[in-house]
């Protein structure tokens, strides 16, 4: 409806400009003029995320899917939500369902490796990533999120050249650097390992991690 139209455009300004309160209000208001609507689900399952209210957000994208069951996007977004609360695997079943409808989206087969390495599978988490860096080569996560997976399988110097390339792409990757720096450590270069932790607590003085490894 016109009046549906109008709180989704609203909400979604509000989105934008980082008012999550009112676009939940304005996505409200849009589900109660049309509750047909698949998208205004998924938006407000999307607020919710920000909020961290990641039950109703599952609620939201379950009911975004029943209306669009091609809907990927809330798939993938679903999964994401479902690991924030421990639910791996609702998390390789969300991915498993994305890479289904659209087997090039690199961020579903990310995903399902992250879900992997939670479960101890991390040869299955490392051909997720061989996959989705196949299918996108520049996002500096997914090669971190593989240089820790070979990290897991004792894949050191693997492990190090992945995290390379992720710094290489993103300098201030502050995760990257104490990766790597464990790595490092594994491998036995001490040296290496105090000077990535220590790149890692410059750029980010409260990186806990870089602390204690």
């Amino acid at each position: 409806s016109v009046t549906a139209s109008a709180y989704i455009e609203r909400g979604a300004a509000w989105f934008a400009k980082g008012d999550y309160e009112r676009a939940l209000a304005d996505f409200d208001l849009a589900i109660a003029s049309d509750p047909g609507h698949a998208g205004v689900y998924y938006n407000r399952a999307t607020v919710r995320c920000y909020l961290q209210d990641y039950e109703r957000a599952i609620a939201d994208f379950t009911r975004a899917i029943q209306l669009d069951p091609h809907l990927t996007k809330a798939y993938v977004d679903r999964g994401w939500a479902r690991s924030k609360l421990g639910d791996l695997d609702g998390v390789i079943s969300d991915c498993d369902k994305a890479i289904e409808l659209e087997s090039r989206l690199a961020l579903a087969w990310n995903n399902r490796g992250l879900a992997r390495g939670g479960k101890g599978d991390h040869a299955g988490a490392l051909a997720d990533y061989n996959q989705a860096i196949k299918l996108d080569p520049r996002r500096p996560e997914f090669y971190n999120n593989r240089g820790v997976a070979r990290l897991r399988i004792g894949d050191f110097s693997g492990a190090i050249s992945d995290q390379t390339q992720a710094i290489k792409l993103k300098p201030d990757f502050v995760e990257a650097w104490s990766d790597r720096g464990a790595a490092r450590q594994s491998k036995g270069d001490l040296d290496g390992a105090l000077a990535d932790y220590n790149q890692a607590i410059k750029l980010s003085p409260r990186f806990a991690d870089a602390w204690f490894n």
